[in-house]
């Protein structure tokens, strides 16, 4: 864990935000996330949220740039267009909302309260926002019961649907905080919080980009882009059969006319934030925790996938320590919102990099139209994706029955991500034997997926959709397959072949 940042730093930070106020102390936040955030407890009784930029020492990939002031105009941008979409947080019946507790969007979503350029100490950008309850689901794996589990995954369900109801304000795809470049050119306040422009603000991060005006294009770049971060590094994997796939079928995703909001990571469990207190009625929205948990979360290692016999007993003690109170656990929000998008809400992790719970579809289906998606209803010999055999929802996945082969492509993006990113960061080694270690497995998993995606898309014929009905709307080829190859990727076919999906020596 990274040392906190001076008061000071702080200070100059908050710059005239709260004037009359001192630090009195900054702690650090347990996070599985690449950002490193810390609790500031203020002089006047105060608690404010600062998240700082990841450290310099950590390579990033093209995508993880700017996530700062991207998660700060994604949120803000949230709250203040939630009254206008009184149907993204209503609250659904007990009946018709699937497992858990309902909670209100706009409860889930943090408030910012100033996005400063930051200092040398705290890095190019930081950002403010008051208080946020909860810990990382993959920080407490033991103790939930499968009730409990349930419920947090149907709560999540239900913020999904409400966030994919909120829609580009200017009708173009790609990442939230690139679409909403224009309007945030200046520095501005939204809602009360800060943005300002200039060095790491909303126009360094979206550059002469403001959004795409097809899915297919957008969806174009951030597979491009990784695959690019791939070959920098000279990992091995299928750029030929991305590529290939990706030009015969990228008209299937132009089927997808609506930009919707949509969290990526939204459901991933370092993401998903639980406590064991419900917030408060009020403006504060503040909570109680419960010592139990806060007791438990102590014993458990930062890395999720520690699989120690230590680790293992120390989860088991916390899980009967919490399960003492009986006290309810439920969903209060997410750790890190960088990576909403305007898209397809089918790109999200829990549907493309997996099978969603029945709990979560029901979540997010709730009570309107629906279709069950079946291999029929595809492209022939298209091999069938599971939902758990509950449909989805018509009204907001659109073309449902391109969906499957979406997801495909979908697929092979996250896949290709897991696999690039733990050569840009390994993740640490749990013993000398590297057959053993997270990033053998993680990689290994991200291999099996690809390799599993790309060898059903090989069966996916040459699905021909009538795009007429959508030329008044959308204009086509906006992003074409680059034809350049880079000096990394000159090298891997000079050794060993383009298209292989073979490790790389480490």
């Amino acid at each position: 864990m990274c040392r906190p940042p001076s008061e000071q730093s702080v200070r100059t930070a908050l710059g005239t935000v709260f004037p009359d106020v001192t630090i009195d102390r900054i702690q650090a936040i347990p996070s599985p996330r690449l950002q490193r955030p810390y609790e500031v407890t203020l002089s006047d009784g105060r608690t404010i949220y600062l998240v700082m930029s990841p450290p310099t020492r950590l390579r990033l990939l093209r995508s993880e740039h700017f996530m700062i002031p991207a998660e700060a105009l994604a949120v803000q941008w949230i709250r203040d267009e939630l009254p206008k979409y009184p149907e993204a947080d209503k609250q659904p019946t007990e009946a018709t909302s699937g497992p858990g507790t309902s909670l209100s969007l706009r409860q889930l979503v943090p408030n910012l309260i100033h996005l400063s350029h930051g200092t040398n100490e705290l890095g190019s950008i930081c950002s403010f926002f008051e208080s946020t309850q909860g810990t990382p689901l993959a920080l407490v794996p033991g103790l939930l019961s499968p009730e409990e589990r349930q419920q947090i995954d149907g709560q999540v369900g239900q913020m999904f649907r409400g966030l994919a109801h909120l829609t580009s304000p200017t009708g173009r795809f790609g990442p939230v905080a690139t679409c909403l470049s224009a309007s945030t050119t200046s520095s501005t306040r939204r809602g009360g919080a800060t943005i300002p422009a200039g060095p790491g603000g909303s126009s360094a991060m979206a550059g002469s980009t403001e959004g795409v005006g097809t899915w297919s294009g957008a969806f174009h770049l951030m597979l491009e882009g990784i695959l690019r971060d791939g070959e920098d590094m000279a990992v091995m994997i299928s750029y030929s059969a991305i590529r290939r796939h990706f030009k015969r079928l990228r008209h299937l995703l132009d089927l997808v006319t609506v930009p919707r909001l949509v969290v990526m990571d939204g459901a991933d469990e370092s993401n998903v934030l639980v406590s064991s207190s419900l917030p408060s009625p009020g403006p504060s929205n503040t909570s109680i925790p419960i010592p139990a948990i806060a007791q438990a979360t102590s014993k458990i290692q930062l890395d999720s996938e520690s699989k120690s016999g230590k680790d293992k007993e120390e989860k088991k003690d916390g899980t009967d320590q919490s399960r003492e109170d009986n006290s309810p656990v439920v969903f209060t929000g997410l750790r890190d919102w960088s990576t909403a998008i305007f898209g397809d809400p089918l790109i999200a992790t829990v549907f493309s990099d997996g099978t969603p719970t029945s709990s979560f579809l029901q979540g997010f289906n709730s009570n309107t139209n629906t279709t069950t998606t079946s291999p029929d209803a595809t492209a022939s010999s298209v091999p069938s994706i599971t939902t758990n055999t509950l449909p989805l929802d018509s009204s907001i996945i659109e073309d449902t029955e391109t969906a499957p082969i979406r997801q495909l492509l979908y697929q092979v993006y996250h896949a290709s991500v897991s696999i690039v990113k733990e050569f840009y960061r390994p993740s640490p080694r749990e013993s000398s034997d590297i057959s053993t270690s997270s990033r053998s497995r993680r990689e290994l998993d991200g291999r099996k997926k690809l390799t599993e995606a790309l060898a059903k898309l090989e069966l996916v014929q040459d699905h021909e959709v009538d795009l007429t009905h959508l030329a008044a709307k959308r204009t086509y080829g906006v992003a074409r397959l680059s034809g350049e190859m880079s000096p990394a990727k000159r090298v891997k076919e000079a050794g060993q072949g383009a298209g292989t999906a073979a490790g790389v020596e480490e």
